[in-house]
């Protein structure tokens, strides 16, 4: 069996998460959804550097060097963009900067920026030779002598010959240096750069719809993952709640009520984290880094070799905190463990506590475990209050790097001002989901945890199972009508712990209809022939038979409708007394109120203000002891099963009510096998078959005349309780 409080979490397990996805399935269409979005999304975030860089390269900086075509032989080879991106003018030709920069820069003659304006348009003119024939008709025809270009030569104040015009044009194009661009007055510039500032504006409305793009997705990617994993984790919840439910008794008391409440509630929310949050923001971060290196390196590709030389020391340390926060992470969960379970325990044992006045004592060891957990919080504290700053520091050096590099390459003309803004805002992108690490890994390892934890009491094989198991699928179902109740142990042996046995070798019968009587000391074994009759614990040996029928290979669920118990402790649940008595069954309540008062409950449920709507409180002490009986007795008829087991049935009733019990039950008991378990034999004196258990074996069984006459052990127990009850025996 697996011990769930020492379980340790052992690292990322491919295997959990393939059968994580496997609950994936049914909701895969919510699952594509996401992941498109997460997608659109990423992409929506890597095109808003991209958009700065246009902005700034095309519409804010000088973007044309001139040259001769001589001066780029055997550079074409290269890059073979530089001879679709120039224009002539005058003779001259000018190349795009973003391309030819880089050959240009370090010459001897080292030529000067200039801005390159369509005349056809009055504005900046396009990158490319993608520009329209001016036509004298249209409204972008050659600009008159008089126009902007005459007033601009007029403002130029003289300046010496220099090999490079300042001012040139033609019938389509126009260029300044940047130079005579900075002596103009604002009006002059604001004139010239018209269609730059339309540029401008027109990256800016796509910069705004990307980023309302983004939201949009963002929300979308979010919401179908999140539907997914609230309908996986329904899924599981119910599954594991079935498992749970269906276990024998022997696992569940090995196992703390709130380590079990833990696994359906708190290990299943774990994994609903890493569905909604962990998943998501590792595909996102995945295409993120992808795309941010892929983009690196079509913006420039030196740039993006020098980004990555911080990459080996980020890697590294990946490597340490993960060793490290597994560790810390570890102790934690063991520690949140033991103090959930203690606190379950001890809260649903208070009065005992406080009986025993065990308060302070309590407060102890609740504070030593408690303190434990804090000292564990503090190491993981520790490990993630380091990573942090450290993954700060790298992402500032590489930062720092690209600057250094970028800025002395921006001065020789090998990049691009735009480009350089690119890179920054490129790698700060890159090193966020490094910084986020922390949280994802404790994220990772807590579902890890939680899924382990759950997946290991999902394959705890439960009575079902292994009846399914052991009889290949096949089943004796016998319908309920059709039961009568007959009842054999043969040679049934049974301990709840290996080497203790407490049935030895039992056996008996009841025929349909009798009263069969469990009479012996405390520990003989009355309550575990009750238990392994339902099949609450498995036997290890022998074999128990209802109408000639195996136990086992009859369906729990049906064998528990024809077999039922009265129980020593009375569970009433806290919802309403109508639903506590039918348990799912639909009865009209005057059938209800019919067994009532059979049992002699109907008269006190009538005087409550609400009556059988009445809502029970927890563990239902708005009834006395007597009060809960009545009700026990009452809900166990409503169900009509063939076979009753009443095990101290009647231990905590008062004498007028215990005889007003034992009149209802001589009419009710008709037809119906009983199995009654009680130590004052003034209750089952009556019985058809009294069996006698001493030490886990049969001593003796018969009538009680016929057990009286014997003078064995339960002339004893009768001569005992004689002397203690002042009851004859007879």
């Amino acid at each position: 069996m697996i011990s769930h409080e020492e379980m340790e979490f052992t690292g990322f397990q491919k295997g959990l998460v393939l059968r994580l996805f496997q609950y994936m399935r049914r909701y895969s269409w919510q699952t594509y959804l996401s992941m498109f979005f997460i997608v659109l999304t990423t992409l929506g975030q890597l095109s808003m550097p991209v958009i700065i860089q246009r902005a700034v390269d095309n519409n804010l900086q000088p973007g044309w060097l001139p040259g001769e075509a001589s001066d780029l032989e055997g550079i074409r080879e290269v890059d073979p963009r530089i001879d679709d991106n120039w224009v002539e003018l005058n003779g001259l030709r000018f190349y795009s900067q973003r391309y030819a920069g880089r050959y240009f820069r370090g010459k001897d003659t080292n030529p000067p920026a200039y801005y390159l304006i369509s005349r056809t348009q009055e504005a900046a003119a396009p990158r490319s030779l993608s520009v329209p024939s001016p036509d004298p008709s249209s409204p972008g025809a050659p600009v008159p002598a008089d126009s902007l270009l005459q007033k601009i030569e007029r403002s130029l104040p003289d300046a010496p010959n220099t090999e490079y015009p300042r001012l040139l044009y033609n019938d389509q194009y126009a260029a300044i240096q940047d130079s005579a661009y900075r002596e103009l007055d604002r009006e002059l510039k604001r004139e010239l750069r018209a269609a730059d500032w339309r540029g401008i504006r027109n990256k800016a409305l796509l910069y705004l719809g990307i980023l309302i793009l983004v939201l949009i997705s963002s929300f979308l990617q979010i919401f179908f993952m999140a539907l997914a994993g609230q309908n996986v984790m329904k899924d599981l919840r119910v599954q594991l709640y079935h498992q749970t439910i269906h276990q024998d008794l022997r696992f569940l008391q090995n196992q703390q009520v709130g380590k079990l409440v833990t696994r359906v509630s708190s290990d299943v929310e774990t994994i609903n984290e890493l569905f909604t949050n962990v998943l998501t923001s590792i595909i996102s971060d995945v295409i993120m880094m992808a795309g941010v290196m892929i983009t690196l390196f079509l913006l420039d590709v030196q740039l993006g070799l020098i980004s990555l030389a911080i990459l080996p020391p980020v890697a590294l340390l990946l490597l340490f905190f993960r060793h490290k926060a597994r560790s810390a992470y570890r102790k934690v969960r063991k520690w949140v463990s033991s103090v959930n379970a203690y606190i379950s325990e001890h809260l649903g044992g208070v009065s005992l506590v406080q009986v025993f006045a065990r308060e302070t004592e309590t407060i102890r060891e609740f504070t030593r475990r408690n303190y434990q957990l804090f000292k564990a919080n503090l190491s993981e504290l520790y490990v993630f209050t380091v990573f942090r700053p450290v993954v700060d520091f790298l992402s500032t050096m590489s930062i720092a790097l690209v600057l250094f590099a970028g800025a002395h390459q921006l001065l020789s003309g090998l990049v691009s001002l735009g480009v350089l803004i690119a890179f920054i805002n490129l790698i700060q992108r890159f090193y966020q989901p490094v910084r986020d690490m922390a949280e994802k890994f404790t994220l990772i390892q807590s579902a890890m945890a939680g899924s382990e934890r759950v997946f290991s009491l999902l394959d705890e094989k439960h009575l079902e199972q292994q009846t399914i198991e052991e009889n290949d699928g096949s089943f004796q179902v016998p319908e309920k009508e059709q039961v009568k109740g007959s009842i054999e142990f043969r040679d049934v042996h049974f301990s709840y712990n290996p080497g203790e046995p407490v049935l030895q070798g039992i056996s008996f019968s009841g025929s349909p209809g009798q009263r069969i009587a469990l009479v012996g000391y405390t520990g003989s074994g009355k309550t575990t022939i009750a238990n392994v009759l339902s099949r609450l614990w498995e036997i290890q040996k022998g074999t128990i038979y209802i109408d000639g029928m195996d136990v086992k290979q009859i369906p729990l669920h049906r064998l528990r409708t024809i077999v039922q118990p009265v129980q020593q402790d009375v569970t009433l649940f806290h919802m309403s007394l109508r639903e506590n008595l039918l348990l799912g069954k639909k009865l009209p309540d005057e059938r209800v109120f019919e067994v009532l008062d059979t049992v002699q409950a109907g008269d006190f449920i009538r005087r409550l203000p609400k009556g059988l709507d009445t809502m029970v409180s927890e563990s239902g002490e708005n009834f006395s002891s007597g009060q809960l009986q009545l009700l026990s007795f009452a809900r166990l008829l409503l169900q009509d099963p063939k076979i009753i087991i009443m095990d101290e049935a009647t231990a905590n009733i008062d004498t007028e009510t215990e005889r007003k019990i034992q009149h209802a039950m001589e009419t009710l008991m008709t037809g119906r096998t009983s199995i009654v378990i009680a130590h004052r034999l003034s209750t089952i004196m009556d019985a058809d078959n009294i069996v006698v258990l001493h030490q886990g074996k049969v001593a003796e069984s018969g009538t009680h005349e016929q057990l009286m006459k014997k003078n064995g052990l339960y002339f004893n127990l009768q001569q005992l309780q004689f002397k203690r009850d002042g009851t004859p025996a007879s």
